[in-house]
């Protein structure tokens, strides 16, 4: 018969719903995903935006809060469904522009049952004596649509069995013989004495059931042994239990095992077989092998996929007995036997065509005939392409349970991808196809096509918003994250906005998985990896795709790769804020409002994203790590107890190290027991946003406690001792005079409350390289450089001034008050200045370390290094704290850098000493060499020769050595100088150092209060006053030598040879003319009489003086410009010359001399000249007509000069004409002309020939350029003379000429 069917035809079209997957089927204890997709017609129909409503239709009542939302994808968590039923639900979509306009499908859903589980606890098998008593125990098994905490209801049925050849019997008393009987209960107990050993194993096992469920059962072989042994048994964390005890994990799967004993005597040792594996390697047994607690981390390197393998703990007491359990384990299989293609997606095609164009074309990927046995297998889709530069890009997908995806691909040769997954997580080996993506487009096309391309890709991402499919808008930002270099900048900044605004606007419309946040992390870190075209819109985008995610947090572990995303994309938001700065002179890219909620939003994300990467980590193993080139972070877990008075090291984002310091007093401060395991993530930026108006010199570094798995930091705030923080800063930008205020002028600041604060934090120490803050609670901190605002206020000037807590009159550390005027830890310090006293049991060694161990302890490891690389004791003090947490660090053994103690460092002979030992050995150090004299307390529980034997290591030195150039950034070579020895067999005993008196009250006697400072403080055992006599004596000793040696013997030397001397040294001459005196002429001829005499020696003091000023002068003027001789007599306030003695008032205006400013040296030149011209004018005239040949002078004729010249012999006098090279002489100033002339008259200088002679030249005098020339040397006349100058030369007197009057010899 017919069949009729009722159709609706619609005036236009309306989208359909279509399902991923279309039908479910699953199991109460998995998360459910059901996601709808509206599907437009070909026809072409407008596609606004759609509203989404979903509502049940049959079923178990499903809670409403699941089904509030306007999505398409309906997310339900585990538990949430009841077993053995059957849900229906719709979902709804209406057009946004007509309402009337909708469209409904219905989603079947059917939830199964699990089944029960029986368990027996202790491992695969057991050992058990005969003279202990045996109990096992059923309780662990489940019915899995229960919950944990829930009555199972489960019956327990037990028995017993042995093999006894080929006959398998029941187990019998070992007493009585008769058979075993068991109650029906969780629990099976046998007394001693009741099994006895037998050569086969007994089979114990336990079946579970429950009424209308299928029973399930357990078993477990127990060997028994008639010794005394310890009864061991292990309780494994990871993979899933198959009934016959056997573990079932993946290759990569990390297994947890953990021991125990009925002896806690017992020692542990872990044994894997068959296998290769090193145990003893950290990568594969974080935790070693020789504890209760047993980690292994699988790799297909030494574990097979299908094979089987037995991690066995054997307990040994001190009887030497063995116990021993076994845990037995079987590698899953990943899935197998498929194929995989990547195509062009054409509707009906059977041809896969291999080439498309970029983000336009969709490709589909196809994975098909895969099988496994652990259904339901997932599909993980991604793709890798080499850019123009070489840089690989690598985009990998959320895995999803259809076997295909179509997917908009950039421009190049693409290597598509798949990796297949089964329920249990073993993941096939990566399969490949390889496309070519091109726009195909010629030189003269391609702005165009590009520019259609930009276009075209922003309809598509806006067409993606409307339908809700995020999933696309990944695609899209991918494949255009690597398009946008074909755009012109300006294109390429808005359409990474427009990408980043949509992976944010997508996230807000979609189900956010842990799978879909890391597919969207990756896509964002694609997106802002080149900075260069990241604006405002992207990075605001960034931090919104961010807050999104944390509004969305996953109670579940994140991997590497998705940390890695997280990071690389607030990298990049940060490296373009620094960028913007650099070039924008400190300008901020974001308004004051948008940078708070970026700072806010970064610190969050920062530390929730590592919490997610050690979400299932064990406490105490080591912890992950990520950085960019931006940000650096890592996390770890820990237990309160042992991080108390601990020391992190980390990497801050200048790749320089940082160290915070954590109080003894931390669990206790914060309400906790030691044994609380709590979170810890360090933080570092190299961009502080919202830093307006402040001078960040620093990264910004920070760390955050949180319980475990938690979701929000722990307050750690008023801690009753202080948290230490050293923080690398970068003063290479500075100058000289602002390094030196360097110290003066920093202040920590930290983030709290919108803003950068200081409240609770001091500054401790500073250095040019890093500075310590002491805080009195945990947050992220930073560096202010407040340049330029000392403002008088001075650390080490006695006064306490502003936020110091302390000045003692120095800027030395170690000594109660630091070197940025705070009170060192185990320190009090009161008065002005500051008089410090050591009153704690602890260190004190400046490296701002504290803890419980602060004294040499009487069991360690005592030891003395010799370290080159450092170039003053106050560079190795400076990174003491790095060689502390190197040492514990080579050492391990649970040492912690708080153990390690400093004795006393070395560099040369300057020596800083900690402790004072009773008994003390070295040797004399290079001047370049630290010297390092140390003790390492032994942890509780760490014996003296487990410490020996680790120091003695011949490793020890090399990873001391690796780790500490890693800390300093210095390159370093180590060498025992005294080998490690036990403490408690050294010999020494060690106090402290009484490195200040007691205070002293001195009242109003500031004189002897000041004497208390100069000779009672003390740097480093050395007091200030002892150092200061030292230097005082020292000083007295050098000056009173050269007195005697060199000044007395050459101050009578001239008062003996020089009488009369004036100097006119000119920096024309030749040097050997600079060395030669010069006799001023106005004294040639002065009677030697009474009124000379008397004062004679006190002006040839004057003369010398004027004439060391005036070289000085000379020298310092060099290559100044010159000036008329009048502006500089006017700058000395010197009398101008009178037109009767200046003669040639022409010659004297154009004479010149070097000019400037030459400080206390002109000033000595105007006393002295002023006082030189009263001498001049007191001394008694000579008569008139005299002549220089009256005073017993004869001056050599040129014959004789020609001798001399002959008998290579310098003439000791020679006589030049200052107006024969006016250029090459400085001219007498006016008042020593008018003296020198007076006598004789103008026309006749003193000390010169006649007018109309001419002067002699000298023969080591060099000729004006161009001057003639007669047959004798002399220059022809030029006119008026100026004055004579006479010359002695200081040639030794065997030297001079014989026929030389006694008289100017004496003279």
């Amino acid at each position: 018969e017919p069949i009729y069917f009722n159709v609706l035809k619609k005036s236009t079209p309306t989208p359909q719903v279509q399902f991923q997957p279309a039908t479910l089927s699953t199991t109460r204890d998995q998360a459910v995903l059901i996601k709808g997709e509206a599907v437009f017609s070909d026809c072409p129909v407008e596609e606004s935006d759609l509203t989404f409503s979903w509502r049940q239709v049959s079923g178990p009542t499903i809670p409403i809060q699941y089904l509030s939302t306007a999505i398409p994808t309906l997310s339900l968590p585990p538990n949430t469904l009841s077993a053995g039923s059957l849900y229906q639900v719709a979902l709804k979509i209406s057009m946004g522009t007509d309402a009337s306009k909708t469209s409904e499908s219905i989603f079947q859903l059917t939830v199964g049952f699990q089944g029960l589980v029986a368990l027996i606890s202790g491992g695969s098998s057991i050992q058990a004596s005969s003279l202990k008593s045996l109990s096992l125990s059923a309780a662990t098994s489940r019915d899995l649509d229960l919950d944990a905490s829930q009555d199972q209801g489960l019956t327990y049925t037990w028995s017993c069995s042995f093999q006894d050849g080929s006959i398998t019997s029941v187990c019998r008393n070992g007493t009585t013989g008769s058979a075993l009987g068991f109650a029906n209960s969780a629990t099976l107990s046998l007394p001693a004495g009741t099994l006895s050993s037998v050569e086969s194993p007994y089979t114990f096992s336990v079946t579970v059931s429950k009424s209308g469920r299928s029973p399930a059962s357990f078993s477990i072989p127990v060997e028994v042994s008639d010794l005394l042994i310890p009864v061991m048994g292990a309780t494994v964390s990871g993979g899933s239990q198959l009934s016959d005890g056997t573990i079932y994990i993946n290759d990569d799967t990390r297994l947890t095992v953990t021991g125990s004993s009925d002896n806690s005597a017992t020692a542990y040792v872990w044994t894997l077989s068959p296998s290769t594996a090193d145990l003893a390697n950290v990568a594969i047994a974080p935790f070693g092998y020789q504890s209760s607690q047993f980690v292994l981390q699988g790799s297909s390197s030494f574990l097979t996929a299908g094979g089987r393998y037995s991690l066995v703990l054997t307990g040994t007491v001190a009887s030497g007995a063995n116990g021993v359990v076994t845990v037995n384990l079987l590698i899953n299989a990943p899935p197998s036997g498929g194929a995989f293609s990547a195509c062009i997606d054409s509707l009906g095609s059977t041809i896969c065509v291999k080439t498309g164009a970029p983000v336009l074309d969709e490709f589909k990927l196809a994975a098909t005939g895969w099988s496994d046995a652990d259904l339901p297998i997932t599909y993980e889709f991604g793709y890798s392409v080499t850019d123009s530069n070489g840089t690989d890009t690598v985009v990998v997908y959320d895995p999803v349970t259809d076997n295909s995806r179509t997917q908009a691909m950039p421009s190049g040769t693409v290597t598509c991808s798949v990796v297949v997954i089964d329920a249990l997580g073993a993941r096939s080996a990566t399969v490949t196809d390889i496309i070519t993506v091109t726009d195909g487009a010629t030189r003269r096309r391609s702005l165009l096509q590009n520019r259609n391309l930009f276009a075209a890709a922003k309809n598509k991402i806006t067409q993606q918003l409307q339908t809700f499919r995020p999933d696309k808008l990944n695609q899209m930002a991918n494949a255009m994250s690597l398009e946008v270099t074909k755009l012109s900048a300006e294109e390429a900044r808005s359409m990474k906005g427009t990408l980043m605004k949509s992976l944010g606007d997508g996230s807000a419309k979609t189900v956010q998985t842990q799978g879909y946040q890391c597919e969207t992390l990756g896509s964002a870190s694609k997106v802002t990896r080149d900075t260069s075209n990241l604006d405002r819109d992207s990075v605001r985008a960034t931090a919104s795709l961010f807050r999104s995610m944390l509004a969305n947090k996953n109670a579940e572990a994140t991997s590497q790769s998705c940390t890695n995303n997280a990071v690389a994309a607030i990298g990049g938001s940060l490296q373009a804020q620094e960028q913007y700065a650099l070039q924008n002179a400190g300008k901020s890219l974001l308004s004051r409002e948008e940078a708070i909620e970026f700072m806010n939003t970064l610190e969050d994300s920062s530390k929730q994203n590592m919490r997610q990467a050690i979400y299932d980590a064990i406490a105490g193993e080591k912890g992950q790590d990520s950085s960019s080139t931006s940000s650096s972070l890592s996390a770890s877990r820990h237990t309160i107890g042992s991080v108390s008075g601990f020391s992190f090291t980390h990497l801050a984002a200048n790749s320089k190290q940082a160290v915070m310091v954590l109080p003894a007093s931390l669990f206790s401060d914060m309400g906790l027991q030691p044994e609380d395991e709590v979170d810890i993530v360090r933080v570092s930026h190299t961009h502080a946003p919202a830093g307006d108006g402040l001078n960040i010199a620093s990264p910004l570094v920070g760390l955050a406690l949180s319980s475990k798995q938690g979701e929000s930091d722990l307050l750690v705030q008023n801690l009753s001792e202080p948290v230490y923080i050293t923080i690398p800063v970068d003063t290479s930008g500075l100058t000289l005079a602002q390094q030196n205020l360097f110290a003066n002028e920093v202040e920590c600041v930290f983030w709290g409350n919108n803003s950068y604060r200081t409240d609770g934090c001091n500054v401790t120490s500073v250095t040019l390289s890093e500075v310590t803050c002491r805080c009195n609670h945990l947050t992220t901190f930073a560096i202010h450089h407040n340049n330029g605002a000392s403002s008088g206020i001075v650390c080490g000037n006695g006064e306490i001034e502003g936020g110091e807590e302390c000045d003692d009159g120095n800027s030395f550390a170690n000594d109660g008050c630091s070197s940025g005027c705070a009170i060192e830890p185990f320190w009090s310090c009161s008065g002005t200045p500051s008089f410090c006293t050591y009153v704690g049991t602890g260190g004190g060694d400046g490296d701002g370390s504290s803890g419980s161990q602060e004294d040499p302890s009487s069991t360690g490891v005592l030891a003395t290094m010799t370290l080159t690389g450092f170039t003053s004791l106050t560079d190795f003090t400076d990174n003491s704290a790095s060689f502390k947490s190197s040492i514990a660090g080579a050492v391990g053994n649970d040492v912690s850098a708080s153990d390690v103690i400093l004795i006393k460092v070395c560099f040369g002979t300057e020596c800083v000493e900690y402790f004072t030992a009773s008994r003390r050995r070295g040797r004399a150090l290079l001047q370049d060499s630290i010297s390092v004299e140390f003790q390492v307390n032994a942890p509780t529980g760490v014996t003296e020769d487990s410490l020996v034997a680790s120091m003695s290591d011949t490793s020890f030195l090399t990873t001391f050595q690796t780790e500490m150039q890693t800390a300093t950034g210095k390159t370093i070579a180590v060498e025992w100088e005294s080998q490690p020895e036990k403490a408690s067999e050294s010999g020494k005993s060690f106090t402290r150092p009484d490195l200040l008196a007691p205070a002293t009250d001195f009242g109003d006697d500031d004189d002897t209060k000041q004497l208390f400072l100069d000779t009672e403080s003390s740097v480093a055992g050395l007091s200030v006053g002892m150092l200061g006599l030292i230097i005082g004596v020292a000083l007295g000793v050098v000056t009173l030598t050269v007195l005697a040696v060199y000044i007395v013997p050459k101050y009578l030397e001239q008062r003996k040879a020089r009488k009369t001397a004036k100097v006119h040294p000119d920096e024309h001459v030749s040097s050997v003319e600079k060395k030669q005196r010069k006799v001023h002429p106005s004294l040639m001829d002065t009677p030697r009489d009474n009124a000379w005499s008397e004062s004679s020696s006190d002006k040839m003091h004057m003369y010398d003086q004027v004439e060391d000023i005036e070289k000085e002068m000379q020298s310092d003027g060099a290559g100044v410009t010159a000036e008329p001789v009048e502006a500089i007599q006017e700058e000395l306030q010197l009398p101008q010359p009178t037109a009767e003695a200046e003669g040639d008032a022409s010659t004297w205006a154009k004479a010149s001399r070097p000019s400037g400013r030459f400080g206390h040296a002109r000033a000595r030149l105007q006393d002295l000249q002023s006082q030189l011209d009263q001498i001049l004018g007191s001394l008694p005239a000579k008569e008139a007509g005299g002549d220089v040949t009256e005073a017993g002078m004869d001056f050599p004729s040129a014959e004789s000069l020609a001798s001399k010249k002959n008998k290579k012999r310098l003439p000791p006098l020679h006589v030049t004409a200052g107006q024969a090279s006016p250029t090459r002489l400085k001219p007498l100033p006016p008042s020593v002309q008018a003296h020198a002339q007076s006598p004789l008259g103008a026309s006749a200088p003193l000390g010169g020939p006649a007018v109309g002679s001419s002067p002699v030249l000298p023969f080591d005098t060099e000729r004006p350029s161009g001057a003639a020339t007669n047959e004798v040397g002399q220059l022809p006349q030029q006119g008026r003379q100026e004055p004579t100058v006479v010359r002695r030369a200081p040639q030794l007197r065997d030297e001079m000429p014989e026929d030389l009057p006694d008289q100017f010899l004496s003279n």
